[in-house]
C-alpha cells in the first residue's frame, strides 16, 4: 500500500512541478527542489528505521576490483550511447558551425542535468531498491526480476509525449527493459543499487549530451532514427539480453543465491 501511495505521489509531484516550472519560465527547476525534497524524505524515513540495507540502498560489499571486471559491458553503455544515436557518425558535413557548443550553454540546461541525475537516482532506488527488495520476500527471483525490468520499461511509453517518434520510444522502451533486467541481477547479487545508479547517471547524461549536440549544432531531431541506427541498436538489444541472462546463471543460480533470499 505504501509503495502504491508513493508512486501516486511522485506521479503528482513531477507533473505539478514540471507546469510550475514552466509558469515561472524555469524549465525543470521546480521539478528539481521537489524531486529531491521527496528523496530524501524517502531515504531519511528509511534510515531512520535502518531499513537502507534491506532495500539495497548501500555501497557493495565487494573489496576486489577484478570482481567488478564482469560489469564492464555494463560500463561501456554510455559510450555506446555516444557512438550508436550521434549523427555526426553518419551524416557528414552536416554543419557548418565552428563554435564550442559547451562554452555557449545555457544555463538553463544545468537544471535539466540535475533532473536527469535526480531521475536515475530516484528510478534505482525505487525499482532496484525497494520495489525489488519488497517482491523477492513474496516471489521467486526470477519473477520479481521480470516484473520490475518490464514496469520499468513500461514506464518510458511516457517519453512518447516529449518524443514524438514511435520507433525512438520502443527502442528506448525495449533498452529499459533488456539494461533494467541486467541491472536487477547485478542489484540482488551485490545487495547493492550503487552500481546500477552510476551507470544509469552516465546513461542519462550521455543521452543529454547526444540532444544538446544533435539539435544545437546540427539542427538535426536525434529521435528520427536511420535504419542503420535501429540494426544496430536492435543487435546490441540481443546481446546484452543474453548477457543478462548470462549474469542471472552464474551469479544466481550457480551461486545458488536464490536460496538466501
Amino acid at each position: 500500500m505504501i509503495i502504491y501511495i508513493g508512486i501516486i505521489l511522485y506521479s503528482f509531484i513531477f507533473i505539478f512541478s514540471e507546469r510550475a516550472s514552466q509558469y515561472i519560465a524555469r524549465p525543470h527547476l521546480v521539478t528539481v527542489l521537489l524531486l529531491f525534497l521527496f528523496w530524501a524524505v524517502v531515504l531519511g524515513g528509511l534510515y531512520n528505521k535502518k531499513h537502507l540495507e534491506l532495500f539495497f540502498i548501500c555501497f557493495p560489499a565487494h573489496k576486489n576490483v577484478l570482481e567488478y571486471m564482469i560489469y564492464v559491458p555494463l560500463f561501456l553503455l554510455p559510450l555506446i550511447n555516444l557512438i550508436v544515436f550521434n549523427r555526426e557518425f553518419y551524416e557528414k558535413d552536416v554543419s557548418n558551425y565552428s563554435g564550442n557548443i559547451w562554452l555557449e550553454f545555457e544555463t538553463s540546461r544545468v537544471s535539466e542535468i540535475l533532473l536527469l541525475i535526480i531521475c536515475a537516482v530516484g528510478e534505482e532506488i525505487f525499482f532496484r531498491g525497494i520495489l525489488l527488495s519488497t517482491l523477492i520476500k513474496q516471489f521467486k527471483i526470477l519473477n520479481c526480476i521480470i516484473v520490475v525490468s518490464l514496469i520499468f520499461a513500461f514506464l518510458h511509453v511516457s517519453n512518447f509525449d516529449v518524443m514524438g517518434n514511435f520507433k525512438y520510444v520502443l527502442i528506448q522502451c525495449l533498452y529499459a527493459g533488456v539494461i533494467g533486467f541486467c541491472f536487477a541481477v547485478i542489484t540482488y547479487r551485490d545487495r547493492s543499487i550503487f552500481l546500477s545508479v552510476v551507470i544509469h547517471v552516465l546513461m542519462n547524461i550521455s543521452s543529454f549530451m547526444l540532444h544538446e549536440k544533435n539539435n544545437f549544432l546540427y539542427g538535426i531531431d536525434e529521435f528520427d532514427l536511420l535504419d542503420f541506427q535501429i540494426i544496430i541498436s536492435i543487435i546490441l538489444l540481443i546481446i546484452y539480453l543474453f548477457y543478462g541472462i548470462w549474469m542471472y546463471n552464474v551469479f544466481i543460480i550457480n551461486d545458488g543465491l536464490t536460496l538466501r533470499n
